[in-house]
Formats: structure tokens, C-alpha cells, sequence
């Protein structure tokens, strides 16, 4: 008979222990740790059950795995120090590129395991020697009504956090910090999500509240080939202060790689103490022919590195930057599809009249609402005359100039543009005084 509760806890003898939870008989002790929490996972049958991991440190040798269909839900302690925490210790055995939690799926037949993980703390003092992930989640052809949900965990030198492939649908994932506090340690991704093939994806996946602090070198905080992503409250520290500054060896963040992303908010991203030239977001199409990578909207509250790139064609994407130190961003969009946009808001600093300028983008729409990046006002051509004026009051010369008059001049033109002002001339004076309205934009 399968329990519905297991309790594991480790004595002083450093021998963990499993007790079924309702009639109190043991199910496994040894001083194999992670032998023992499977045996605790294996005895929750298909109804659902909780496993109990007492405050207290365990040796993981091997991963712990979840066989199809288990419902499970692991509940550990997460105090303010390991003392008070359920901390599952990476050994030097195990084995590389390995995850200390997976679920495989095994059989075409049968959905996955529908599995909650909670307030654990999961340490890799190993990281020189072994790489070691927190959870890998295979939803392969099936798993609609499976995904994992992973609450309050802390994964602290893991070379990858939550890596979810395949069909890993319907999930959550909150308040998950990955910490990599040491310049000389090199990892991949707090969160990977990552396809099969085009038409067994991911998505479905609600991602709030996740702290990054990636003070060595990651490929990318976030990593997503997949549609539908809610991801809110990220905070993504580099370690510059630390004389790090070059964190991300792609970009903090990536949409689309193998297959695509699509469909996906980004809301509330925070970058800081990274190197202004390090690259924030790159939006990859994938093929150039047929670009999946479309309709994602990233909202950057505050923005350290400088770069947004895209890549392959990606197509109708939003990108907003409501803070940036830098006045950033940089876009590199020579392979932009169309139907992009980038929003800087009045939050992000434009800099002295000497470096003030439009963002760099050759493709994508661009609309500065940062306050001297755009002015309005009209002129007024006097009867007789074919010129006027105007003192626009811009950081520096303004790259575009929209005019339109209220009477007919003939044709109208605009020239002599300077840091301080402009000349509309037209080439039929006017009888009588005539406005013109005007728009300039750095």
C-alpha cells in the first residue's frame, strides 16, 4: 500500500530515514541520502502525496528521479541560514551534467509526474569538478497536465537551475534565486526552457519572482524556445563591483535558439552591475526564411547593459526600457524583421548635448519619450518671405524634422539643422503671415 505522507530525516549518526507518515513504520534508512528520499518519493503512489524533508543537510550522490504519473510534492524547510534549511549537498560523485531532481518521462503513453518542490536549498560545493543542476523536467510528446511547480528554492553553485524540455506545460515557477557568488565559476542558466523540435514545445508557465546573481560567467540568466511565458520580477546582478564584466557570454537574457519564442511577457526585468557593453536581450528568429520568434514584449525597468539584438528576422516584438543609467539601449537590428518596436521612457538618462543622439536602429520603430529627445511647437513665415527660424531647444541636433504649414507656401523643406535650431524655407512666399507646425526628434 502506497503512503500519503513520508516524513525523511537525517540522525546523528548522519543516516537519513523515511517513516510512512500515517502508521509510523520505516521505509528506508542508509547512509545514502539520496537513496533514501527516492525511496520516499517511490512510495507515494499515483493519488498523490507529500514527502517531508526535515532542516538538515543531505549528500546527494546521485539524482533523484520521479517516474511517470508519480504525484508527488516535496516540502523541505527554508530557514535564514543553511543551519535552519533542508540543503541537499551535491557529492564529488556525482555524476557530470547531471540534475539533482529529474523527471523523464519514460513511456508515450502515459503523462508526467505532476510534482510540486518546495523550500529546499540546493548547494553544489563541488562546482570545479561536477555540474550539477537543480531540476530537469522531460515533458517529451505528452504532459499537458503535468507541469512542474517549484516555490521558495534556492540553488547556489548549480551550473543550470530549472532546465524544462519538451511538453512542460502548465507550470509555475516563484521565488527561485540562483546564486553564483564567485568570479571564477562558469555556468550556463538559472532557467532553460528548450524544444524538441517545432511542433513539441514548451509553454503554458508562469515565472514570478526570480533573483539572479551571477557574479562569474553564465551563457544567459534566462534562456526561452517556447510560447506563452508570464515571467514577472526578475533581478538580474552581475559582478562588475567585482571587476567581472563579462558575465553573459550571449546575452542576459535570450528568446528563441532552437525552435523559437513566441507569445511571451516579460515584465519587470532588472539588470545591474554588469559592464555597459555587455548585450541585455536578443530576440533570434531562428530561420530567416520562417522566423518563430514574434509577438514577445519585454518591459526592462532598469537596464544596465546596453545591447538589444535581433536576430533572423524576428518579427513583431516589444521591447520598453523605462530606466537605463546608460541612456541605452543600443539596437542592433540589421537583422530585424519587421513590426518591431523599442520605447525608451522618460526614466532613462539622455545624456549632455555632446553625446546626446537618436538610438542606433536601422529597422525597428523607435519612440523616445525621454524628456529634450523630442520637441513640438510652431514657427510663423512672415508675407513676403520664403524662411523661418526655429530655436528647438534639443540636446543636440535632431535627426528628424516634420513640418507642416497651414496655408500654401509651395514646396517646404528644412535645412541648416544645428544643435540649437533649423531653417523651414518654402518656395512661395506667402501673402500673408503663415504658421507652420514642427516636430523634431533626436
Amino acid at each position: 500500500m502506497k503512503a500519503c505522507s513520508v516524513i525523511v530525516w537525517v540522525d546523528e549518526q548522519r543516516i537519513a530515514k523515511a517513516r510512512d507518515g500515517a502508521t509510523g513504520g520505516i521505509i528506508a534508512e542508509s547512509s545514502d541520502h539520496a537513496a533514501v528520499i527516492q525511496a520516499a518519493i517511490d512510495n507515494v503512489g499515483p493519488l498523490g502525496g507529500t514527502v517531508f524533508i526535515r532542516r538538515g543537510t543531505y549528500l546527494v550522490k546521485r539524482p533523484i528521479r520521479f517516474a511517470d504519473e508519480t504525484r508527488v510534492r516535496i516540502v523541505g524547510e527554508l530557514g535564514f541560514s543553511p543551519l535552519r534549511s533542508t540543503v541537499l549537498k551535491v557529492d564529488s560523485s556525482f555524476p557530470d551534467q547531471r540534475y539533482v531532481f529529474e523527471c523523464i518521462k519514460q513511456s508515450s503513453a502515459t503523462n508526467n509526474a505532476p510534482i510540486d518542490i518546495e523550500d529546499l536549498h540546493v548547494w553544489n560545493p563541488n562546482w570545479s569538478s561536477v555540474r550539477a543542476g537543480f531540476l530537469y523536467w522531460d515533458g517529451y510528446d505528452s504532459g499537458y497536465f503535468g507541469g512542474p511547480k517549484l516555490r521558495r528554492c534556492y540553488a547556489h553553485y548549480l551550473w543550470r537551475g530549472i532546465h524544462l524540455r519538451g511538453a512542460a506545460n502548465h507550470g509555475v515557477v516563484t521565488d527561485f534565486y540562483y546564486d553564483v557568488p564567485r568570479t571564477d565559476v562558469t555556468v550556463d542558466a538559472a532557467l532553460i526552457v528548450e524544444a524538441y523540435s517545432s511542433t513539441d514545445y514548451t509553454a503554458c508557465f508562469t515565472v514570478h519572482r526570480v533573483l539572479c546573481v551571477i557574479i562569474g560567467q553564465a551563457t544567459n540568466a534566462i534562456r526561452i524556445d517556447g510560447s506563452s511565458f508570464h515571467v514577472r520580477d526578475v533581478f538580474i546582478i552581475g559582478g562588475a563591483t567585482q571587476n567581472k564584466f563579462d558575465n553573459f557570454s550571449d546575452a542576459a537574457i535570450r528568446l528563441g535558439k532552437d525552435v523559437g519564442a513566441w507569445s511571451n511577457y516579460l515584465d519587470g526585468i532588472h539588470i545591474s552591475d554588469t559592464h555597459p557593453e555587455q548585450t541585455a536581450l536578443i530576440l533570434d528568429g531562428v530561420s530567416s526564411s520562417s522566423p518563430l520568434t514574434r509577438n514577445n514584449r519585454v518591459v526592462f525597468m532598469s537596464m544596465v547593459p546596453k545591447y538589444v539584438r535581433f536576430k533572423n528576422n524576428a518579427y513583431n516584438n516589444t521591447v520598453i526600457v523605462r530606466q537605463s543609467p546608460n541612456g541605452v539601449p543600443t539596437i542592433d537590428d540589421s537583422n530585424a524583421g519587421p513590426g518591431n518596436t523599442i520605447i525608451v521612457e522618460p526614466g532613462s538618462r539622455l545624456w549632455s548635448q555632446a553625446e546626446a543622439g537618436k538610438i542606433a536602429a536601422a529597422k525597428c520603430r523607435v519612440i523616445d519619450l525621454r524628456p529634450g529627445a523630442s520637441a513640438t511647437g510652431t514657427a510663423t513665415i512672415p508675407a513676403g518671405s520664403t524662411s523661418a527660424t526655429v530655436n528647438h531647444g534639443l540636446l543636440a541636433a535632431p535627426s528628424k524634422v516634420l513640418v507642416t504649414p497651414t496655408a500654401n507656401v509651395g514646396a517646404v523643406w528644412v535645412e541648416s539643422i544645428t544643435s540649437t535650431s533649423f531653417t523651414i524655407r518654402c518656395s512661395t512666399a506667402p501673402a500673408a503671415s503663415t504658421t507652420v507646425y514642427w516636430y523634431a526628434e533626436l
